[in-house]
């Protein structure tokens, strides 16, 4: 900081008049403070985040075996059910794609 800045914040109003080493003394003490602050949170942050990404890699929240296989249960028992239905609606669908071939050629 210079002495022009320093001079000049010294005469502001409301401000109480120090002689400028102890005024820059202040102010780096400050700044000091703020960038150990900024470092100490930034770490904070950057640990948060990579536990949270851990987590989701390594955590236990995942799907485990007996879900999936409740799932692909759920899925094939459907598939029985409606394989009448769904015969009839792909036999449609590819009939009409067929239909829409010839007409092209």
């Amino acid at each position: 900081m210079n002495t022009t800045t320093t001079a000049a914040i010294l005469t502001m109003p409301g401000l109480p008049s120090r002689p400028d080493n102890d005024l820059e003394e202040q102010i780096n003490k400050v700044y000091e403070k703020c960038r150990y602050g900024l470092f100490y949170y930034g770490m904070k942050f950057k640990n948060a985040v990579k536990n949270h990404i851990h987590y989701l890699f390594h955590g236990e929240s995942g799907i485990g075996t007996i879900e999936m296989v409740l799932i692909l249960v759920v899925l094939i028992a459907l598939v029985i059910v409606f394989k009448g239905r769904i015969n009839a609606l792909l036999t449609d669908i590819f009939d009409q794609i067929d239909s829409s071939a010839q007409s092209v050629y």
